[in-house]
């Protein structure tokens, strides 16, 4: 019985390895080009278009790349919201205000899912109060939610004493 030529086989698989008879699965990666706020903006020409389907892809993208872009999560929130999924809604608007408590936006949008349920109203209120000093140009958002929240509060509050 003879020894297998130890070299003559580590030239063959060598010499296979090359050819690419016998190469390894190849592992690519992928390096998005576009940044989260680019994602953001390419969403918001989508969404203006009609395109809500591939507005909503371009968030989760910003998402992937930064999972704590908070204009991405208002955006799909807004997404959810406009389809009335309130539970969808609620849940990226909290995410935004929990990464960025003053950001007015969110926390408007968030207070006016609670508006739109009817519930957590007093919630809604201390979201909107707690923002107004500083919410700058959206002011006359959050003024305009915070009248509504009141009226709804007041409504409430009428039908009970009934």
């Amino acid at each position: 019985m003879s020894v297998p030529n130890l070299q003559a086989w580590g030239l063959l698989a060598a010499g296979l390895a090359l050819s690419g008879c016998a190469s390894l699965p190849r592992t690519a990666f992928f390096t998005d080009p576009l940044s989260p706020g680019e994602h953001v903006q390419l969403a918001g020409a989508y969404e203006a278009n009609g395109q809500t389907a591939l507005a909503k892809k371009q968030y989760e993208s910003a998402l992937r790349s930064n999972k704590k872009h908070v204009p991405a999560l208002i955006g799909l929130g807004n997404i959810a919201f406009n389809r009335e999924d309130w539970k969808k809604a609620k849940r990226y608007y909290r995410r935004a205000v929990k990464i960025d408590p003053g950001n007015a936006g969110a926390a408007n949008n968030l207070a006016m899912t609670h508006l739109k349920q009817n519930k957590r109203l007093d919630e809604a209120q201390k979201l909107i109060e707690d923002r107004l000093e500083a919410s700058g140009e959206l002011k006359p958002y959050l003024l305009d939610t915070l009248e509504q929240v009141i009226l709804a509060r007041k409504n409430i509050a009428a039908s009970q004493a009934k």
